[in-house]
């Protein structure tokens, strides 16, 4: 059998060819949009306010990318999006879904933060059940079937649970 590929990316940099090219072959493209205005977007994601849009429209891009490969069950390529759920940005998942359930994706993944221990980043968030509940909430209130919450994931935080080695290939690839 092939090996699968895949690919998370912010998608800032994505162009139509650039997303054809990887689509032909990749077995899904994931991105993490993690925000619902330019503003929440460009804090969490320390980039330009205006990069918010170009994400938008590169899903888009890919999910019309996705329409044309249709007719090739060997060549579709699934589009996702997640929201990675911070204190930065959690107020804005109503937002986030509102744009993402009309966009045509082929799921919506809310997930916790997740540390790597050899991250730079310091941002550990503490969640509540409190914000359980209010995800599942909002989730409720769209009812589309492709919003997938990683809500074990999330009481696994909660419950002090943490990975302490990351067993994920340790590689950074830059596709230009």
């Amino acid at each position: 059998p092939a090996l699968d590929m895949s690919i998370t990316t912010n998608g800032v940099l994505a162009t139509s060819d650039k997303l054809q090219s990887f689509m032909s072959f990749a077995h899904w493209i994931r991105f993490s949009v993690d925000a619902g205005t330019e503003a929440t977007y460009a804090l969490v994601h320390g980039t330009q306010a205006n990069d918010f849009g170009k994400v938008i429209d590169n899903i888009k891009s890919a999910v019309n990318i996705k329409k044309l490969f249709q007719w090739n069950e060997e060549s579709i390529c699934d589009v996702d999006v997640q929201f990675i759920v911070l204190p930065e940005n959690i107020h804005e998942l109503p937002i986030f879904l509102g744009i993402m359930t009309q966009s045509g994706v082929s799921s919506i993944q809310i997930k916790p933060y997740s540390h790597n221990p050899k991250s730079s980043h310091s941002n550990i968030s503490n969640y509540t059940t409190d914000d359980i509940v209010f995800i599942e909430q909002v989730i409720a209130g769209f009812g589309d079937p492709r919003i997938i919450f990683r809500k074990e994931s999330m009481l696994s935080y909660m419950e002090g649970s943490k990975c302490d080695h990351c067993y994920a290939m340790p590689f950074f690839a830059f596709i230009d």
